[in-house]
């Protein structure tokens, strides 16, 4: 019987049963062979999660012993007939079959990857390094250029199935990638990656067809034409001003904030200069006061007594501590003025009012004008600037203050019970505490005061037997690619030429952030020009192949330049 034969013969008949099933096997037909394949997976399908549970782990442990044993040539051989069996089972599969297959490859790594440590982690990543590396130092010119193909197919397909989220976020994670990198690069490696950009351009452009060499200066003249598009479209917007007024209640309006009336039927409550016009600009509210059947004028008219007039000059010379001095009423509010050369003032927070006691206040009324130091409750909060050796420095005119006091009074009825204090106290360090700033607020660097001897600019330098400078900074450097998405980091001498007009036009002494930002804006658009028309005019100096522009790329535009 079977269970009592020796281990001799055991292995003989095993061997005599293989060498009948590879007989039997290299005999049959392609159908046989395909109904034998169908009923085993049949089977397969059939059996229970338990069943098959426990024929993969045999089927496991023998294939894990066996191999265990075998000789480098049998190892080499079983990897040939696993490659040579699963090309065959790849090249007759569907397309279904195909899906399932990858899904099935892709579920069993990503569980895979998720289980393993540290560790294995980066052994893998080593593992596929070198394997790669391997594989590609012996690949020849046709895999290579076949590979190369087949990556930028893949690449190309994954890019056209992305969401927008996914490429915001592929395009952030690039640029990160690239900016550590570029960031990390030795001078060495700066210089080989130039380099290796500018071959490969040449190499691009050299072997592109006329085609191909056609459709890129397509490409550039659509980009040039879309930025010069932008460009126009923002100073169109820009250039949009409050310069509209309404004919009643005068208010400066946009030109999308007025609307015409036609005057057919002028109105009764209508001047006589509104009621001979037959066309009317008018805001919307009077536009919409005007279209209704209301017989009273609209309240902002300005005949209805709301024109309040020129405000005099004695009030416009007043610098705002010194407005603060001659007020009746005080409130407690955040005054804030925001970054930028155009920065506007705005309120922040929560305004304070205190309930005051309204005889004392009335004793105190005859003698409170203009208040003493220490009655106006004013705090400016400044920011120490990096490299900024300067500091706010407010001065009063007591001039000023007593003339435009004497004008309220004669010409102001809610002045009229006021009696001028000629020994009010006007101390500057009484009436401003400055105190370090703890939040993003930037103190104000543009306005502008008087001339007179009595007032000084609203910045002066701490010492001024030193010689001290300040260093400005721009907003962004010339290799910001949110910014310059083309050709950020290159653009350095189109950026110098910029500069050197600018300082032609204005002293450097008196540039600002905005101003800086400008001129690189104007220097990456100046760049942007000659790599256009370099590349659209054949006989013009060619540009390096590094990026970088010499003196000779500026003849291009040089009738640009009025010298």
């Amino acid at each position: 019987m079977v269970n009592k034969e020796t281990a001799t013969q055991r292995k003989r008949r095993l061997e005599k049963k293989k060498e009948k099933r590879l007989e039997k096997l290299s005999q049959e037909t392609e159908e046989g062979k395909s109904i034998r394949l169908e009923k085993r997976r049949k089977r397969q399908n059939e059996a229970s999660e338990e069943k098959r549970n426990a024929e993969r782990l045999r089927i496991h442990e023998a294939v894990t012993k066996l191999r265990a044993n075998e000789t480098p040539e049998e190892y080499i051989s079983r990897l040939e007939q696993d490659r040579l069996r699963h090309e065959y089972t790849r090249s007759i599969e569907t397309a279904e079959q195909h899906f399932s297959r990858l899904e099935q490859v892709r579920s069993q790594i990503a569980q895979t990857r998720a289980n393993e440590t540290v560790e294995e982690y980066i052994s893998r990543l080593e593992q596929d390094r070198l394997r790669h590396e391997e594989k590609r130092v012996n690949e020849s010119v046709e895999e290579h250029a076949s590979r190369l193909k087949r990556d930028r197919l893949r690449h190309e397909e994954a890019r056209a199935n992305e969401s927008v989220e996914e490429h915001a976020s592929r395009l952030e994670r690039d640029r990160l990638r690239h900016e550590e990198a570029r960031a990390n690069e030795s001078v060495e490696e700066h210089t080989s990656r130039l380099e290796r950009d500018r071959l490969r351009h040449e190499e691009a452009r050299a072997n592109e067809t006329p085609e191909e060499h056609e459709a890129r200066l397509q490409r550039l003249r659509i980009e040039y034409a879309q930025r010069i598009a932008n460009e126009e479209e923002f100073n169109k917007t820009i250039n949009t001003f409050c310069e509209k007024n309404c004919d009643i209640c005068e208010k400066k309006c946009y030109p999308d904030q007025v609307a015409t009336y036609q005057n057919v039927t002028p109105k009764p409550y209508l001047p006589q200069e509104l009621a001979e016009k037959d066309i009317i600009i008018v805001c919307r509210r009077c536009h919409t006061h005007l279209k209704s059947s209301k017989t009273q004028c609209p309240s902002k008219a300005y005949w209805n007594n709301m024109r309040p007039g020129d405000i005099p000059d004695e009030i416009k010379a007043l610098t705002k501590v010194e407005r603060r001095l001659l007020m009746r009423i005080i409130p407690y509010v955040n005054v804030i003025k925001f970054d930028g050369r155009f920065g506007q003032y705005g309120f922040k927070g929560q305004a304070t009012l205190f309930a005051l006691d309204i005889f004392e206040v009335t004793d105190k009324l005859q003698n409170i004008l203009p208040r003493s130091s220490d009655d106006t409750g004013l705090v400016v909060i400044t920011e120490s600037l990096e490299n900024l050796n300067s500091t706010r420095e407010y001065r009063i005119s007591r001039e000023r203050v007593y003339t435009a006091l004497r004008w309220l009074i004669t010409n102001n009825p809610l002045y009229h019970d006021v009696t001028v204090n000629n020994s009010a106290c006007l101390e500057t360090r009484d009436i401003i505490r400055v105190i370090p700033a703890e939040t993003n607020q930037q103190p104000n660097t543009n306005e502008s005061t008087t001339a007179e001897p009595s007032t000084r600019s609203a910045y002066v330098p701490i010492d001024k037997k030193k010689n001290v400078s300040r260093i400005l900074r721009a907003s962004w450097h010339q290799a910001n690619l949110n910014v310059f998405p083309e050709f950020g980091g290159t653009q350095c001498f189109a950026m110098v030429l910029a500069n050197i007009v600018r300082a032609a036009i204005l002293p450097p002494s008196r540039w600002t952030k905005n101003i800086l930002d400008e001129n690189m804006i104007e220097g990456d658009s100046i760049f942007a020009q000659i790599h256009y028309e370099t590349s659209a005019n054949t006989q013009a100096f060619p540009i390096d192949g590094s990026g970088y522009l010499s003196i000779r790329n500026l003849d291009i535009i040089k009738h640009d330049f009025i010298i």
